[in-house]
């Protein structure tokens, strides 16, 4: 669920970002950013040389990875299980027995390939994913739009970018603010 959230709190950014979580200790940092070496160094290579040009192109992707086992990281979790819990239970609750219908199916079906299915038990396979895609998406939505209007979920990505001088400019501004406002 903090995946969730800390992708509703990357906003409009979230296309070029990904979180992970990790143990990395509890005197770790409770966020870091994480860059693919390879596009980091064809990135380095097109600055100097022509002939790698288009990596020059290619987006930046970048993964924050929050400290499981960091205090404040348990501070989220905890924030986000006290204020959406009992909605997240129960979508959890609706999901558990289309889930046992789609094991059930998957029983049936075993090893037949698609063309090998009857047309009731390819509707029946879709209308599965349909309600199982349908329950994902309202977790998300939830999740997403709690990490939207959270300040610790965006302080934590902004201290990762910042600690990587990767804040700056009305980003910076903001974090600043909200550091005031969160000690204050």
């Amino acid at each position: 669920s903090l995946v969730g959230v800390m992708t509703g709190a990357l906003g409009e950014k979230r296309a070029q970002f990904s979180v992970s979580l990790e143990d990395l200790g509890a005197e770790g940092l409770p966020a870091v950013v994480t860059q693919s070496e390879f596009m980091r160094r064809m990135r380095d290579m097109a600055q100097m040389s022509p002939q790698y040009n288009m990596f020059a192109s290619f987006p930046e992707h970048i993964n924050i990875v929050l400290n499981t086992a960091h205090p404040l990281v348990a501070k989220l979790s905890q924030t986000v299980t006290n204020a959406l819990g009992a909605n997240l239970t129960a979508i959890d609750e609706r999901e558990k027995p289309i889930r046992e219908e789609e094991k059930a199916l998957e029983e049936k079906l075993g090893d037949r390939k698609a063309e090998e299915q009857s047309e009731e038990e390819k509707a029946e396979q879709k209308r599965i994913h349909e309600q199982l895609d349908a329950c994902s998406k309202e977790r998300n939505e939830l999740l997403n739009g709690y990490g939207a209007s959270n300040a610790l979920a965006q302080q934590l990505i902004d201290l990762a970018l910042l600690s990587n001088n990767m804040l700056k400019g009305e980003a910076l501004a903001k974090f600043v603010r909200r550091s005031a406002e969160l000690l204050g």
